[in-house]
């Protein structure tokens, strides 16, 4: 047994040390549990939404400088904004901006993986895709059948797990994008690992069971919709209406609605056709005039309405900020039929 010296009380190098401890009484601080604090669930709302925010004043600022041309891309400028946000993102919280947002690095937070470290810029960026594409896909509408079916579940399923797992995930507070990556967003004071448990596997059945419920929805529905003929109708009078001249995108939508007049109840039905411009319209009572013609001629369904309703807009939707001048004319079907169409 070797002593120590009153004058000198640090222990000779690896003497009485356990097994696998760091020589000379040094504490690694570097790996296994450690001062990493889990991020809490509000922080992060907050460090989100001044992202959100900083996005907005972006493309706010590139939507004036570049309204027109914005504007004749249709949905495709969503692309812009796509790409704006990517970057944006994947430097935050990648290595190269410290695992730190603007959001984040005022609320004092930061992404890291499981042994504390910051993450490639690869890494980073499929963490943003999957936050990403539920966001940029919602209302976009694809010409393909089969494309607009999944998007049309992509955007829900995405979008409700990686609601779910943010709320109701509070040992780990990982949602969706954390987890496919291996992210853990910590408070940027402290030094080794996260300090999180596992994921409780009642919240995988929870996803499974909020993913099943989507497709058997977006099933029935679909399902519903082909046996009426509607989805076939609507798909075929929205490819028309895009191929009329200066037309950049166009979307139909086909309500019901319950209105209690003197007591008694009523049905309603409408149709509300979307038409966004390619160039500022000089006359938009013709564009709505056409494009109800289009849909009467083309939809066997339409004359049975009681309204048809036209929203001619000229404008431009980057995702992140948008900006448009539009004009609604609302009719009868018969009142649309005996308009004049130049």
């Amino acid at each position: 047994m070797e002593s120590v010296d009153p004058a000198n009380p640090t222990p000779p190098e690896n003497v009485n040390l356990p097994p696998g401890a760091p020589p000379s009484g040094l504490v690694d601080t570097g790996s296994g549990p450690g001062g990493r604090t889990i991020a809490g669930f509000w922080r992060r709302v907050i460090a989100f939404c001044i992202d959100s925010l900083v996005m907005g004043v972006t493309g706010s600022i590139v939507g004036f400088s570049a309204f027109d041309r914005l504007a004749a891309m249709g949905q495709w400028a969503k692309g812009i904004g796509f790409l704006i946000a990517a970057i944006y993102f994947t430097i935050g919280y990648s290595r190269i901006g410290d695992g730190r947002t603007i959001g984040k690095r005022l609320l004092k937070l930061e992404v890291v993986d499981r042994a504390g470290r910051h993450i490639s810029p690869g890494r980073a960026f499929v963490r943003f895709l999957v936050l990403g594409v539920p966001f940029f896909l919602n209302g976009v509408t694809i010409t393909n059948p089969a494309g607009n079916v999944v998007v049309g579940i992509l955007v829900p399923i995405l979008g409700l797990s990686l609601v779910y797992l943010l709320v109701f995930n509070r040992r780990t507070r990982q949602s969706t994008h954390d987890l496919l990556v291996g992210t853990y967003v910590v408070n940027a004071s402290g030094e080794g690992s996260p300090t999180a448990e596992r994921v409780w596997r009642g919240h995988y059945v929870a996803v499974g069971a909020l993913s099943a419920a989507v497709l058997t929805i977006a099933s029935v529905g679909g399902l519903i919709a082909s046996r009426s003929g509607l989805l076939r109708n609507l798909i075929g009078v929205r490819e028309r209406l895009i191929a009329s001249p200066g037309v950049a995108d166009a979307g139909v939508f086909v309500g019901r609605s319950l209105l209690w007049v003197n007591g008694a109840k009523s049905r309603v039905d409408s149709i509300t056709i979307t038409v966004r411009t390619k160039k500022r319209p000089a006359d938009y009572d013709g564009i709505a005039d056409r494009s109800a013609a289009i849909v009467l001629e083309n939809d066997p369904d339409a004359r049975s309405a009681n309204v048809i309703n036209v929203v001619v807009v000229y404008g431009y939707d980057l995702g992140i900020a948008r900006a448009s001048i539009s004009k609604t004319l609302s009719h009868s079907p018969s009142d649309w039929a005996s308009l004049s169409r130049p």
